[in-house]
């Protein structure tokens, strides 16, 4: 198995809620995808009554690919569609 991380801060005005749909819209297409274990998607409003008053909005994803070289298809393909 090979793991991976990435994540980005968001705008202060950026509309997380584009992020929650876009998750839900493409999201089960992963489970699709020859070789992705796994893909967990992680994100912070700095809009929400609790967050920390420092706190900037987030996105980010995990994944886990069954193997190394089912990784590099999925990063050397046209993953950007999915």
């Amino acid at each position: 198995m090979i793991a991976m991380f990435y994540g980005a801060e968001l705008p202060d005005d950026f509309d997380m809620r584009r992020i929650v749909e876009r998750v839900a819209l493409k999201g089960p297409e992963f489970d699709r995808y020859p070789g992705v274990l796994l893909k967990a998607f992680v994100a912070r409003d700095r809009r929400r009554a609790d967050a920390s008053p420092d706190a900037r909005n987030f996105y980010g994803a995990f994944y886990v690919w069954r193997s190394q070289a089912a990784a590099q298809a999925y990063l050397a393909g046209d993953f950007a569609n999915f």
